[in-house]
């Protein structure tokens, strides 16, 4: 099927991929540099649709966190930099 112009309602493989490679990506480098420590304490639900773009790629994310009140947007954009 040609992507432009449709919508793919559903992937398979890519929701199961992205709830455990956001894991990896978010996680650290163990203390030795020899290895990647995933971001255990994540817990990531996600659904795919992939829609025809000509350039880039487009996320829609929520987030839920653990202590109430979660960050303000301030907190946020420095934890990005930080990063």
């Amino acid at each position: 099927m040609d992507i432009f112009d449709n919508v793919v309602p559903y992937i398979p493989g890519e929701e199961d991929k992205l709830e455990t490679e956001a894991q990896k990506i978010l996680g650290t480098v163990n203390r030795d540099a020899t290895a990647f420590e995933e971001q255990k304490g994540l817990t990531v639900g996600a659904t795919c649709t992939r829609v025809g773009v000509t350039d880039g790629h487009m996320a829609f994310v929520s987030l839920r966190f653990q202590k109430r009140p979660g960050p303000n947007a301030e907190e946020v954009k420095q934890a990005m930099r930080d990063y």
